[in-house]
């Protein structure tokens, strides 16, 4: 995978917490915060995610009714708890 920026500029980097998905930093997190130093104030918090099994129309619903670009994706482990893969 190519590590250059211009090439990536629309990712976003999940945050996790106990392996539990709390937050996303974006390009225009960085940029509308430069000067923050700290994960916590620095992330979006609590962005909208889905499952592997999320349909296609699902997943574009989601996108349009939140206004997000991206959707991280999360897991569910068998006692019901979202996780993010390992």
């Amino acid at each position: 995978m190519s590590q250059d920026p211009e090439t990536h500029r629309d990712l976003g980097v999940p945050v996790l917490k106990d392996r539990k998905i709390v937050g996303i930093i974006t390009r225009k997190d960085m940029l509308r915060k430069s000067e923050e130093t700290q994960l916590g104030l620095l992330m979006s918090p609590n962005p909208v995610t889905i499952h592997p099994d999320t349909l296609l129309g699902e997943a574009a619903t989601l996108i349009l009714k939140h206004r997000v670009r991206r959707l991280p994706w999360k897991r569910t482990d068998p006692v019901g708890s979202s996780r993010w893969p390992t």
